[in-house]
């Protein structure tokens, strides 16, 4: 069976991209989440 040079570079670059969209997801979470720990503990200071 022979692979198509252009197939792979194809599909490498979607894993690439897959990898960078999957961290920029967890980093965009992570400092929502933090937020909301913030306006949590604002919320709670005001009351």
């Amino acid at each position: 069976m022979k692979l198509n040079p252009q197939l792979l570079q194809i599909n490498r670059n979607f894993l690439i991209c897959f990898v960078i969209s999957a961290s920029l997801s967890a980093v965009a979470a992570q400092l929502l989440g933090d937020q909301e720990n913030y306006l949590n503990t604002t919320i709670q200071q005001l009351q």
